[in-house]
């Protein structure tokens, strides 16, 4: 729901989903569940092009490793627990505790992996000039080398997802977790510093609030079309602006709205997005946020005190491996739109993106020269993506996943839902409830962002903000890292909130309970 949401392309299915479940395998290995990788997808599913955890598969480890808890595995995932799961029988309380070792040094490696992933970055050459071939063989290095970085990517981020679950436990005292709990926690590890993802909210609020004390520079942006504007940027002539806009791309142009898709083009290919919301935030009038009062933490000790420092530290270092890792996919798609226009140049594919429309066994056939209708084949795929797009299902499903509709909503009440606190704070505003990234790219300062999941191509959206409300979300989730970096009151798992709730009308978002509704009406104690 948040890694990769919606239908991916072929490719994306091929490629990416493989590279997840690698990863996975190699943390089951790592813990002693599995011996070695399995030519096999065994924990990610795919209905209709939208890709799926299988927590049942992944669960097992909850039955091997001392200290793994199903209630721990769907706080960490989903940021509550999941009753439908069946992990199966357990195993012997030695070979558990001999696992349990093993996990813990799994967890405590996570530096050691980013350094590795760092490591193994530098190590891409891009290939220049060259045959279909040549550019084919780069990419099959390329694609194990992505796997090996999925593999240190989930292990950095297992810690994040980890602790923050222990953290809940240690202080309910092994009871369920409240709300009062939750907005605890999320009030210990918000990190004030050194969060890659919230500079890139901070990156655009500083161009933002440079265009709404110009008007003149905001005209400069407005007259010209998008390849206009970038060229203006990128010259002199734009100023401080173009200065500010040329360090953003240096340092976030490899990251976009679902960043792991192959076929999804980068900022710094097709920087539209970004270009939409500097024009729509940069016309708004400035306002003052309003200041939720500060709440008093109870200073975190010991085991608590320690477990913070930790979980802390291992949302910065997940939140540095993420973008390390959407580095690495963007060298991919880089690679792949280039193989695509040296097929069209060999006459073996009409288009070039039709690449993307063929599976990872399906190119290396195309280039071993076997004969298929290919641009048919790929242009109809093209299409049903199109309908895939458009379909949303529930969060968790047992069996096949079918479309959901919003006649399934289960309300938490009239006019009110609740959720789980990740932000802590309370503010009053419009709500602006949003489906998809052009209608995020509309919000204006002071509303209340209404939406089922956010990922780091809304975070430009982030600085103009006063609060965020998702469907899906845990502690550690993007969106509920960068709210937390913003001082902005945050809550997830408000299942069904872009259903009850329009656009223009006023909520409150109290993340202190974990409650959105509409003003004016009662949400029970």
């Amino acid at each position: 729901g948040e890694m990769m949401p919606g239908a991916v392309s072929p490719l994306t299915r091929s490629i990416t989903a493989r590279g997840i479940d690698v990863g996975l395998q190699s943390m089951m290995i790592a813990c002693g569940v599995q011996k070695n990788i399995k030519d096999e997808t065994l924990f990610i599913g795919s209905f209709f092009n939208h890709l799926f955890l299988n927590l049942t598969t992944l669960s097992v480890i909850t039955t091997a490793v001392a200290g793994s808890t199903t209630e721990r595995l769907g706080r960490a995932l989903c940021g509550r627990t999941i009753p439908e799961v069946d992990p199966g029988p357990e195993q012997s309380k030695i070979r558990q505790a001999f696992n349990g070792v093993r996990y813990g040094f799994y967890l405590m490696g996570a530096d050691k992996a980013h350094t590795k992933l760092t490591e193994e970055l530098h190590k891409v050459n891009l290939p220049g000039s060259g045959s279909a071939a040549e550019m084919f063989t780069w990419l099959e290095t390329e694609i194990e080398r992505l796997y090996h970085i999925y593999t240190l990517h989930l292990q950095s981020s297992a810690a994040s997802g980890a602790f923050t679950p222990a953290l809940l436990e240690t202080l309910s005292k092994g009871e369920i977790p409240t709300e009062d709990h939750h907005a605890q926690v999320a009030g210990w590890i918000r990190v004030e510093h050194d969060v890659e993802s919230a500079d890139i909210a901070g990156g655009m609020a500083t161009m933002v609030k440079l265009l709404q004390s110009d008007e003149k520079l905001l005209g400069e942006l407005q007259k010209r079309d998008d390849t206009e504007v970038v060229a203006w940027l990128e010259s002199d002539d734009s100023g401080e602006l173009g200065t500010l806009w040329r360090e953003y791309i240096q340092r976030h142009g490899h990251r976009v709205v679902r960043e792991l898709e192959l076929y999804q083009k980068e900022w710094a290919a097709d920087p539209t997005p970004l270009l939409a919301a500097l024009r729509q935030q940069g016309k708004a009038k400035a306002v003052t946020k309003p200041q939720a009062e500060p709440q008093a933490l109870e200073a975190a000790t010991g085991a608590i005190g320690w477990l913070v420092k930790k979980t802390q530290a291992s949302v910065q270092v997940r939140e540095k491996t993420k973008s390390q890792l959407a580095l690495m996919t963007t060298h991919l798609k880089k690679g792949f739109r280039e193989l695509g226009k040296r097929l069209v140049a060999e006459g073996k594919l009409e288009e070039a993106e039709l690449i993307f429309f063929l599976g990872h066994d399906e190119v290396r056939a195309l280039m071993r020269g076997q004969t298929q209708d290919w641009d048919t084949i790929t242009r109809s795929r093209r299409k049903a993506l199109e309908y895939q797009s458009t379909l949303r299902f529930t969060e968790v499903f047992t069996g096949a996943a079918e479309p959901w509709t919003p006649d399934a909503l289960i309300s938490g009440g009239e006019g009110w839902l609740r959720g789980k606190p990740v932000s802590r704070g309370y503010v009053e505003g419009p709500a602006r409830v949003v489906t998809s990234l052009t209608e995020a790219l509309e919000v204006e300062a002071g509303e209340i962002l209404i939406a089922p999941v956010t990922d780091v191509g809304w975070t430009p959206c982030f600085g103009v903000i006063a609060g965020v409300a998702t469907e899906v979300g845990s502690a550690v989730s993007h969106g509920a890292v960068v709210a937390r970096e913003y001082g902005l009151p945050g809550v997830v798992n408000v299942q069904g909130a872009t259903h009850v709730f329009k656009t223009g009308e006023m909520v409150v978002l109290d993340a202190d309970r974990g409650l959105l509704y509409r003003k004016g009406v009662e949400p029970p104690e």
